[in-house]
C-alpha cells in the first residue's frame, strides 16, 4: 500500500483536480483539502465510499490509470453535488410519473456519473478510463447528449444535468 500512496502522491504533485474541475465547471471548491484514504478491503466489496463532503476512501490495488480518473471523477461529484442534488430528486419523481414500462428510475444516477464522466474526458482532453469502465450508467449515451447540449452554448452544470436527462428521457 505504501508503494501506491507514494506513486499517487508523485503523480498529485503534478496534477490538480482542483483546478482542474473548478475550470471546467465554472464551480468553486470551498471545503478545504480534499482527502483520499487508501485501505485494503475493497478488493471485492465497494471500491469509492465517500466518508463526508471531503473524504472519499479507495481500494489501494488498482489500475493506476483507472484509479487516477476516479480520484479526478469522485472529486467533480463532491464539486457538483449541492447544485446536482436537488435536480436528482426532482428527477427520480419525474422518471417514477412518466408510466413508462422500461424502469427509468436508474436515469438520475447515471447522468450524474456520466456528467463527471463527461468533464473529466474535458480535463485530460481524451476518454479517461471512468468513462470506458463505468458500469451500467450509459456513458456513451449521455456524454453525446452533454456535448450536444454545450455546443448550443449551455456551460453550467446543473443546467447540462437537468436538460441531459430530459433529452435522454425523449430517446428512451
Amino acid at each position: 500500500m505504501e508503494e501506491r500512496q507514494n506513486q499517487l502522491s508523485q503523480h498529485m504533485k503534478d496534477h490538480s483536480f482542483v483546478k482542474d474541475w473548478e475550470r471546467v465547471t465554472g464551480y468553486t471548491w470551498n471545503r478545504g483539502d480534499y482527502h483520499w484514504l487508501l485501505y485494503r478491503a475493497g478488493a471485492k466489496g465497494p471500491s469509492y465510499n465517500n466518508l463526508n463532503e471531503n473524504t472519499n476512501t479507495v481500494y489501494y490495488n488498482q489500475f493506476l490509470d483507472y484509479q487516477l480518473a476516479m480520484f479526478s471523477h469522485e472529486f467533480g461529484i463532491f464539486l457538483m453535488q449541492d447544485s446536482i442534488d436537488p435536480i436528482v430528486e426532482e428527477m427520480k419523481e419525474y422518471t417514477r410519473s412518466l408510466g413508462s414500462k422500461k424502469n427509468l428510475t436508474y436515469a438520475p444516477w447515471s447522468a450524474f456519473e456520466s456528467l463527471a464522466c463527461w468533464y473529466n474526458c474535458k480535463i485530460a482532453g481524451k476518454e479517461t478510463e471512468d468513462y470506458r469502465n463505468f458500469g451500467n450508467a450509459d456513458v456513451k449515451t449521455f456524454c453525446q447528449i452533454f456535448d450536444r447540449l454545450s455546443a448550443t452554448g449551455i456551460t453550467d452544470p446543473a443546467e447540462l444535468y437537468r436538460k441531459g436527462i430530459m433529452e435522454y428521457l425523449k430517446e428512451q
